[in-house]
């Protein structure tokens, strides 16, 4: 194992990389002695994860990739919402699945079809349960409300002009 870095009153500061058998193992950068930023992992010479530190603090934002190098999956926080999501790419790059859990404290799934969203399912933090499926267009086609151990209800017959039959 080798090791390519820089100290700074005795920490370790700036870029630094790893190599075994001469080939890179990983590179990020250190401020005062901890990891900051994103560092990248490697095996056989091709990326296969990174990972963002925030003064030698793991976040949430992680990426890992196939051996071809395509991203198979992805964990990030977004910003606006503070919400925590999981994305996962089939080998064309399309997204297959998402998870999410909101900062509420209630959390959801997506399924996606060649990269459109096929079905969806929310539980908020006070336990309902909304599920929602989706044509090959994308458009909604169905949509169920539970709550707790509930049967479902058909929000789209309850809000339709047309009671007597589902809106679809």
């Amino acid at each position: 194992i080798s090791v390519t870095g820089a100290f700074h009153k005795g920490k370790r500061d700036g870029e630094w990389q790893f190599f075994e058998n001469n080939q890179l193992r990983s590179k990020g950068v250190y401020k005062e002695d901890k990891e900051d930023g994103i560092w990248e992992y490697y095996k056989n010479g091709n990326l296969t994860n990174n990972q963002l530190y925030e003064m030698g603090k793991r976040t949430p934002f992680h990426e890992d990739y196939r051996e071809d190098g395509s991203l198979h999956y992805k964990n990030y926080v977004e910003q606006a919402t503070g919400s925590e999501i999981s994305d996962s790419y089939d080998e064309n790059g399309n997204l297959t699945m998402r998870m999410i859990t909101y900062k509420d404290g209630g959390s959801g799934f997506e399924i996606y079809v060649k990269g459109k969203l096929f079905s969806r399912e929310i539980t908020q933090a006070n336990g309902c349960k909304i599920s929602e499926s989706y044509d090959d267009d994308g458009k909604l086609s169905s949509r169920t409300y539970q709550r707790d151990d509930e049967q479902p209800i058909d929000i789209d017959f309850m809000f339709s002009e047309n009671k007597e039959k589902p809106v679809g």
